[in-house]
């Protein structure tokens, strides 16, 4: 093997710290290489997609199937993220005035003392069709 003239040093100090012979220490670069490539050459063969991330953003490297609409699938995608913000809104006002989301501290202080009577009436009378009165 015609090797450049650096090289056959580096050979020699590699399979020397590996405790083996240069020609065993080529073989086993060679043959690593190669499983390396049938490797690369199996996963693009693969059907597969491969995925990976760029940065935050998940990308899936395969072919879509015939007849996808990609813009349609955006916009059910839109839709469904305005619906999501939508209904956090509607739950964050909700708890907001059942008292759990406060702003006002005062306003939260007085509902956690605030007697529960009134409430207990309500779902008492709701649960077991008969209203007790709470001291």
């Amino acid at each position: 093997m015609n090797l450049p003239p650096q090289l056959p040093q580096k050979v020699e100090k590699w399979s020397n710290l590996q405790g083996i012979k240069p020609e065993q220490f080529i073989m086993e670069a060679i043959a690593e290489k190669v499983n390396r490539l049938d490797r690369q050459v199996d996963e693009q063969n693969s059907d597969q997609p491969k995925t990976y991330y760029e940065g935050n953003v998940l990308v899936v490297d395969a072919e879509l199937p015939p007849g996808f609409d990609l813009n349609a699938f955006i916009d059910e995608l839109r839709e469904e993220r305005i619906q999501e913000q939508m209904f956090d809104e509607g739950s964050r006002v909700l708890l907001q005035q059942a008292g759990a989301l406060a702003d006002d501290e005062s306003l939260a202080e007085l509902r956690r003392v605030r007697p529960p009577s009134d409430t207990l009436e309500k779902t008492d009378y709701l649960l077991l069709h008969k209203g007790f009165e709470c001291l």
